[in-house]
């Protein structure tokens, strides 16, 4: 009994290893993830078991990657947030308007209902969509079929885009943060006390992400966590990095996460619904290319930073392909999380709407 526990643990973090270094052999962004992901998921297709991730250590896994995140806030980058005002209205005009379009061609296409075609192709979070199709009464398989089929197509497609775009166009700006020192102010030491061991800061991450999920805050183990080490850094202390092996373990269970979701009713699923999903997909994909250019445009971004702030992909991902990629991870994360709040917060009036008709 136990060699049959302890075997799928053993797989899976061997498959986990091995699409990891494929990954990097192939020059693939964010290898650590993007390599795991694609190997379980075609595992796990063909019934080979897998590990299953508790869901205290999923939140372990997104704190981290958050905490990250919250590493590159400081006092400097809030200030540059004064220049994301218009982009932030751009953007949130622009997802009301494309989920209005789309998910209104999705349910004349497929002949499901408003409520149904409006989660489906709104650009949120798998499972707060799947959460919100479930308390709507509507077609929760739909929903989460069409959201779990956009984040993979995002995962995959928009971090290859970005490798083959020029680390940084000559006429993008560097951030305040770039320009700053560790505490945030442009030319001033750093304070002389000790750095937070880096132990310390996942497990104030850790507990900034049990707070926010306590809270029923959206993407709460990765925006927790981020707000944590953020606050901590924007009163004065310095935080010592994770290390990279820590970092790219990390990568690997959370690639490993998204695999072992996919399973052979998955596939025939999207086999039925293949052309509306292809259209679908690629609409909202066609949309959040167009917007990356608004948004390059209005913050005088870099074409990295832009396309993965706009990518309709997930926040931890996007995230770890921006600090990968040379991009500017702050202006990615929080055009992200603006994208994530949004869509929690609107979709009930979109609902409230689609009753109508």
């Amino acid at each position: 009994m136990q060699t049959l526990t302890v075997y799928p643990i053993v797989l899976s973090l061997s498959l986990g290893l091995i699409g990891w270094q494929l990954a990097r052999w192939g020059r693939v962004p964010a290898p650590a993830m993007i390599g795991p992901m694609l190997l379980i998921a075609v595992t796990a297709v063909f019934g080979l078991p897998h590990m299953q991730i508790a869901g205290w250590f999923r939140l372990v896994i997104q704190s981290i990657v958050g905490g990250y995140i919250g590493r590159r806030i400081n006092r400097a980058a809030l200030i540059s947030l004064r220049s994301m005002i218009p982009a932030i209205a751009t953007t949130t005009t622009w997802y009301v308007l494309g989920t209005a379009l789309i998910g209104y061609a999705v349910a004349r296409l497929a002949l499901v209902d408003l409520g149904s075609a409006f989660l489906a192709t709104a650009p949120g979070g798998v499972a707060e969509m799947t959460a919100l199709a479930i308390a709507s009464n509507v077609d929760v398989a739909f929903v989460a079929t069409l959201q779990t089929f956009r984040v993979i197509c995002s995962n995959v497609l928009v971090p290859l885009v970005v490798r083959w775009i020029p680390a940084r166009a000559a006429s993008a700006p560097v951030l305040a943060e770039e320009a700053a020192g560790a505490d945030g102010v442009t030319g001033t030491p750093p304070p002389e006390r000790a750095p937070v061991p880096w132990l310390v800061v996942v497990a104030v991450g850790v507990c900034g992400s049990l707070l926010f999920l306590w809270m029923n805050i959206p993407a709460a183990g990765v925006l927790g966590s981020m707000t944590a080490i953020a606050a901590v850094q924007l009163v004065g202390f310095r935080t010592q990095p994770v290390p990279r092996l820590v970092l790219n373990l990390t990568y690997i269970f959370l690639g490993i996460s998204v695999g072992i979701s996919f399973n052979m009713e998955t596939v025939l699923t999207l086999q039925d619904s293949l052309g509306i999903l292809l259209a679908a997909t690629a609409a909202t994909l066609g949309s959040s290319f167009l917007l990356s250019f608004v948004v390059m445009r209005a913050m005088r971004l870099d074409l990295r930073t832009a396309l993965l702030a706009c990518s309709p992909g997930g926040l931890s991902l996007m995230a770890v392909v921006a600090e990968e990629a040379g991009a500017q991870t702050v202006v990615v994360s929080m055009l992200h999380t603006v994208r994530i709040i949004w869509v929690v917060v609107s979709m009930p009036i979109f609902l409230r709407i689609a009753s109508l008709f």
